[in-house]
């Protein structure tokens, strides 16, 4: 007996099941572009399906004063924006435009604020891992 097609959006709960945090940390060898330490991100680490994690995800922007990594898992994320931070290739962020320019811009924002009351932009110590995942 064949299986009835899955409807759009049983599709997308199955796309927007609970992400899977990962116990693997960051350690001495992982930096960003600067030389600066990565952390586990606002999210904590969080497990990816080709098998590798992320925490941080970031992406090289200029405010004026010179290019800065800025982190794209940002707090303000939908779950869809999260999911498909997770599941596709940092090379290929930008191949679903309408989806990329929204993180880039939520990135953006997030930064901005983050600037303006002295904070660095990436999650602080004590913030990493200590966002709720989005859902919808």
């Amino acid at each position: 007996m064949p299986t009835k097609p899955k409807g759009a959006m049983q599709s997308i709960k199955e796309q927007l099941t609970p992400f899977q945090v990962s116990d693997w940390k960051p350690n001495l060898k992982d930096k960003r572009e600067d030389g600066s330490l990565k952390g586990a991100g606002y999210f904590g680490t969080l497990k990816r399906p080709d098998g590798g994690v992320s925490g941080e995800i970031s992406l090289g922007m200029d405010f004026g004063h010179g290019e800065m990594d800025v982190p794209l898992m940002v707090p303000t994320l939908a779950a869809h924006e999260l999911h498909y931070l997770l599941t596709t290739p940092e090379h290929k962020l930008e191949t679903d435009p309408s989806i990329f320019k929204s993180i880039q811009k939520k990135a953006v924002e997030h930064a901005k604020q983050r600037m303006l009351y002295g904070k660095p932009v990436f999650a602080e110590e004590h913030e990493e891992g200590t966002h709720p995942t989005p859902v919808f």
